[in-house]
């Protein structure tokens, strides 16, 4: 086994960063990771803007299904006055023909 191998044996090492690392490269890697901030909270921010756009949509839908209900119901009602209006008019129609005969 060679030093530093098991626990307790040589002296322990640390990580550590070294000098010979070029500033170009640090500069480079902050860089990339200020883009990445960047790009990753333009992307939440058009996320959220969907996410309310959505809601409106949601909430537009909602109102239509409820005006289509509305609007059935009011042309059921329609259809039965429109329906009493026809008997009515045979009504008529049979009591005039009664009496011209």
């Amino acid at each position: 086994m060679m030093d530093g191998d098991m626990p307790g044996d040589g002296p322990v090492t640390h990580w550590s960063i070294d000098r010979r690392i070029p500033l170009a490269l640090i500069v480079t890697l902050l860089v990339q990771f200020s883009g990445f901030i960047w790009w990753f909270s333009s992307v939440e921010s058009r996320l959220t803007m969907k996410e309310q756009r959505l809601a409106r949509v949601e909430q537009r839908l909602d109102d239509d299904q409820r005006a289509i209900a509305t609007i059935g119901e009011r042309l059921a009602r329609i259809e039965e006055r429109s329906n009493a209006q026809i008997d009515l008019l045979k009504r008529i129609e049979q009591r005039l023909g009664d009496r011209h005969q």
